[in-house]
């Protein structure tokens, strides 16, 4: 399922608010917001949730806005993506190994996903990856537009930047270059 609308977002933000008396302090910081968790229900859920734990004054402000991005419990919401195939250990590590290759680039096609990987030493057959990239489009981590993906949630995006990508990343091309030794 993808993000709903910008008009359904900014109903689910602003209405259920208002109902109990809070307000935004501008429009922009909502639309930013919905922008930031890409539309998707849930997480503009979650952080209206933990904007409310921290609003004063019935006044949801930037710096309201800015600490949950930032500094709330979101991270523990967002746990749990990196098993995407849930039978197949192989695909969820290549999932994975995508993610964190792309993680930098705003655009990219099928073939560089494919050069990406082989810079690291991995031949993987052209149809397991394009299967990948459609699980993480299902997986609503990427958009698809005639070819060229991008990342689908800004959010999720930053938060797994402040991570330790590269040694992340090299634990999965590990972990790939043993299933590969192991099918040979």
């Amino acid at each position: 399922m993808g993000g709903l609308e910008d008009e359904a977002c900014e109903k689910l933000m602003i209405e259920p608010m208002e109902r109990i008396g809070i307000h935004y302090e501008n429009r922009e910081m909502v639309k930013l917001l919905i922008e930031c968790c890409g539309n998707r229900a849930n997480f503009i859920a979650i952080t209206c949730h933990e904007a409310l734990k921290i609003v004063k004054d019935s006044l949801v402000t930037q710096e309201n806005i800015e600490h949950v991005l930032c500094f709330s419990s979101l991270e523990d919401y967002l746990k749990g993506w990196e098993k995407i195939s849930h039978d197949d250990e192989e695909e969820n590590t290549l999932d994975r190994a995508i993610l964190y290759l792309t993680l930098k680039l705003e655009k990219f096609r099928l073939e560089d996903v494919i050069e990406l990987l082989e810079n690291r030493g991995l031949e993987i057959d052209e149809n397991k990856i394009d299967k990948s990239l459609e699980r993480l489009v299902i997986g609503y981590f990427f958009t698809k537009d005639r070819g060229t993906y991008s990342y689908c949630v800004p959010l999720f995006k930053e938060k797994l930047l402040y991570e330790s990508i590269d040694t992340k990343l090299k634990r999965e091309i590990r972990r790939l270059l043993s299933y590969n030794s192991i099918k040979k």
